[in-house]
């Protein structure tokens, strides 16, 4: 969520977005100049003279930040901090100068500015915050952030001191009067901790809220707190009590159930802050269990029953290594491997509940070469490759994992797509915990989506956002791998799923993507070509974001329009048939997967995004329910 300041909200002391910048060669000579002549100017943020002395050392500084010399931009950062007789005040400028641009590249710069100012701080015990701009950093620096970078803001200008919450109170109530900017507010409020202490009525935030069936934001306030959970419906009751306000009405009703009944899932704290990325369920001494990856950087491991009348879940782990977003988890045998932003991997070993992570792979951003990971317990082959990587640095992303064992005991072959066009083959040792990229092919310029793996003929299947789908050949990495691709959709291809027709020749492929087609083909092994079979457009509304088969002849999907739709695949008749379509409750739904329960006879589905959902599949009544 962007805060952006309104129309009205001028000031004098906005930087404009100048991408001027002084010569490189000129650096040592300009930038001491510069500094002299500040030392000897009043500090005062008004002045033009020093105003444009800041802003020519602030395009040096981005300067150098494009291209990665950061040991120059934070020499300067810091020669004009220490060199300030108003340290905080110079740093307000740089941020209300990031902030105010349309630039995104430096709005990045937010984060490294206030790290940098803290290394500073600690060996400099006298810089004192000045009081004359907090106001300012609550109404322009706060506003103007995103989310994630809002926590490190207060904290550097120490909004939780005892003195300065006054202030933010003040301002807090202020802004509610006038009803300003309601949902920033609000969320100012929460992350400085003042409803719990009742600095602030929880009523003088939420009911705003719920006029304005801000609904994310009621959510985001109230989180897994029981207490503000009966507030939240106790202030319900009296606006409807005394209002007798049928939309109030329809929302309480609407809460109630995202509270307490929308899914299983509801009895244990909410999963994730933002939405979930990627989920996988599995089971393991008869206990059916799942994981999930998000955006924000956590992987969470449940364990839960699905029972009509008493459902039970059980949160056992949150895993926080991952610097970036999660985007896909595999699990085989006691391992699972997640993969996400930042070309990073990890290892996971689960042992008794207990889950402990094994290994790490991550790309570096200074070294092409294959195998140049940055992250521990890398090695390359004995067999050292002259290949290059298009790698872009961090801009990477690990989007799809797969796993296979390999013939060697305590061995995994691994399958890995990215952004970069590039499908890598790991291989992850146990015993040594260690990865080693033994091959990396390609078939399009375009980003790859999703891979997985017929691990019979050790055949990868992957998708790309170019609507191909490429099979390739790993029965002999020592060989040229061979692959050939299929253009199946007009966009990319968000998710396929594979199912055996005839052992060990024929399998059968389900596709969806983003222009909300469903395709099915089939792929003969020996002969090494493929064959199209089916094809629907405009199944779903919405982007189709993911697909499963129950069998060879019955596959579901789902999509961002929020239906989960059956599909049959009638060979006598040649046709492909909606069978079932059922209406999920969560939105933005980006993943799902699905496991069978011999007991039951049924499937349980898991579906996530903006939360979670589970639905169950009777296959006897071919009846969806939650």
């Amino acid at each position: 969520m962007n805060f952006e300041s309104d129309d009205t909200d001028n000031d004098d002391n906005i930087l404009l977005d100048n991408d001027t910048s002084t010569d490189e060669s000129e650096y040592g000579k300009n930038s001491k100049t510069m500094l002299i002549e500040h030392k000897n100017k009043p500090s005062n943020t008004q002045s033009d003279s020093s105003y444009n002395t800041y802003l020519e050392i602030y395009e040096q500084i981005y300067k150098f930040y494009c291209v990665d010399e950061h040991k120059k931009w934070q020499l300067l950062f810091n020669d004009i901090i220490k060199q300030s007789s108003t340290p905080y005040q110079v740093l307000y400028m740089f941020l209300d100068h990031t902030l105010s641009t349309t630039n995104n590249k430096k709005h990045k710069m937010v984060i490294p500015f206030i790290e940098q100012f803290k290394q500073i701080k600690l060996s400099n015990k006298n810089i004192e915050l000045d009081e004359t701009i907090k106001h300012n950093i609550l109404l322009k620096i706060c506003r103007r952030c995103i989310f994630s970078q809002l926590e490190s803001i207060i904290d550097i200008f120490d909004l939780r001191s005892i003195d300065n919450r006054l202030i933010v109170i003040d301002f807090i109530n202020k802004q509610i009067e006038q009803h300003q900017d309601l949902i920033f507010i609000s969320q100012l409020t929460k992350i400085l901790k003042l409803l719990e202490i009742n600095a602030i009525s929880f009523e003088k935030i939420i009911i705003p809220l719920i006029f304005k069936s801000q609904w994310e934001t009621i959510k985001f306030i109230v989180e897994d707190d029981k207490i503000l959970q009966r507030k939240l419906l106790q202030t319900i009751d009296v606006l409807i009590s005394t209002d007798k306000n049928k939309q109030v009405y329809l929302a309480k009703k609407n809460l109630m159930r995202i509270l307490n009944e929308s899914t299983c899932l509801s009895i244990i704290p909410p999963t994730h802050g933002t939405e979930i990325r990627c989920v996988k369920l599995f089971q393991k001494n008869n206990c059916l269990y799942m994981i999930t990856g998000s955006e924000d950087t956590q992987i969470k491991l449940f364990s839960f029953q699905i029972e009509k009348s008493n459902p039970k879940c059980e949160h056992i782990s949150t895993l926080q290594s991952h610097l970036s977003a999660v985007c896909d988890v595999i699990v085989i045998d006691n391992l699972f491997f997640s993969c996400g932003a930042r070309a990073q991997i990890f290892a996971w070993q689960m042992k008794n509940n207990i889950v402990i992570r094994s290994g790490h792979f991550m790309l570096h951003p200074l070294r092409r070469r294959h195998g140049g990971g940055g992250g521990g317990n890398i090695n390359n082959d004995e067999n050292e490759k002259d290949n290059y990587d298009d790698d872009h640095g961090l801009d990477v992303r690990f989007t799809s994992i797969a796993a296979i064992p390999m013939s060697e005991s305590g061995n995994y072959l691994l399958f890995v797509t990215a952004s970069d066009a590039i499908l890598r083959v790991f291989r992850y040792t146990i015993s040594s915990n260690r990865f080693t990229l033994l091959q990396t092919c390609t078939h399009s310029e375009y980003c790859q989506l999703r891979v997985k793996v017929y691990s019979n003929r050790y055949i990868a299947f992957v998708s790309s956002t170019d609507g191909l789908l490429c099979a390739y050949d790993f029965s002999s990495l020592d060989n040229t791998i061979r692959s050939i691709s299929i253009k199946l959709h007009q966009s990319g291809i968000n998710d396929f799923d594979l199912i055996e027709i005839n052992e060990n020749n024929l399998v059968r492929l389900a596709s969806v993507g983003d222009d909300g087609s469903i395709h099915v083909s089939t792929f003969d092994i020996n002969n090494w070509i493929w064959q199209r079979e089916y094809s629907k457009d405009n199944i779903h509304q919405s982007p189709a974001t993911g697909i499963r088969f129950l069998n060879s002849t019955m596959f579901i999907s789902i999509g961002i329009d929020q239906r989960l739709k059956l599909w049959t695949i009638k060979n006598a008749e040649q046709i492909l048939e909606l069978t079932k379509n059922y209406l999920v409750d969560i939105r933005d739904i980006l993943s799902m997967d699905m496991i069978f329960c011999d007991e039951k006879n049924e499937f349980v589905i898991v579906i996530v995004g903006a939360g979670v959902q589970t639905i169950q599949f009777d296959l006897t009544n071919y009846l969806f329910y939650s």
